[in-house]
């Protein structure tokens, strides 16, 4: 048991090193004053891979109060979640690969054929680009949300109590930025001209923020239905 401890360890170290290299290469490319942040960042979220499983729930979850940071004029990231997934893309995998179950047959499901022929077919574009850097760049974007949200979809979703847990994590951080958009907006008597004010800075306007509320409104009210 403990070897197999020390070599998961050794991966995920690999994976933190591989995760730093590229966002450090990335930083040093557009110029992003946070470069020494970027490059920690995977060493500091190792500490959570022994058990990655929860890295994916916790990145699920902060999506509700992600926000679009721009660093420089060719890059911008939703932070806290993008960075998450990234390194997701270079843990799940081996996690994927190395792991103790075979998952081999639910990658020939349809939908999966199609998330990843759609990554390859922009790789191939990519090639004949003409604006190659937006064409890696673009590529890049895709691939570290498609992979981690499959392959870690197919590795720590194995039931329906698993999904029950995701939409409650995502859901309990979704009723904080609802709070703190209704106490906010209460403010001001509930004024019309502060709508796209009070869900900042969650949410660029008002409209982003019911379509969320919108779309996660079915799954709230199959949770309580249970």
């Amino acid at each position: 048991m403990a070897l197999i401890r020390h070599n998961r360890s050794s991966i995920y170290l690999a994976a933190s090193l591989g995760s730093s290299i590229m966002l450090t290469l990335l930083a040093w490319i557009f110029d992003i004053a946070l470069l020494p942040i970027l490059a920690i960042l995977p060493f500091v979220l190792a500490a959570s891979l022994l058990y990655p499983q929860y890295l994916f729930f916790f990145a699920v979850s902060l999506l509700p109060i992600s926000r679009t940071v721009e660093f420089g004029s060719q890059l911008s990231l939703s932070f806290p979640t993008e960075p998450l997934l990234i390194f997701l893309s270079f843990v799940v995998p081996i996690e994927f690969v190395y792991g103790k179950k075979n998952h081999s047959d639910l990658l020939a499901k349809p939908i999966v054929l199609a998330l990843f022929l759609y990554l390859l077919w922009i790789g191939i574009t990519t090639l004949t680009s003409q604006t190659p850097l937006l064409s890696v760049k673009y590529l890049l974007a895709k691939s570290w949300f498609v992979i981690p949200a499959v392959l870690g979809s197919i590795l720590y979703i194995q039931s329906w109590k698993d999904v029950k847990r995701i939409l409650w994590t995502f859901h309990v951080v979704l009723f904080f930025t609802i709070l703190w958009t209704l106490l906010r907006h209460s403010v001001s008597g509930f004024a019309f001209d502060q709508v796209n004010f009070t869900m900042t800075p969650f949410y660029p306007n008002h409209v982003d923020y019911a379509v969320v509320i919108t779309m996660f409104l079915p799954f709230n009210l199959w949770l309580h239905s249970e």
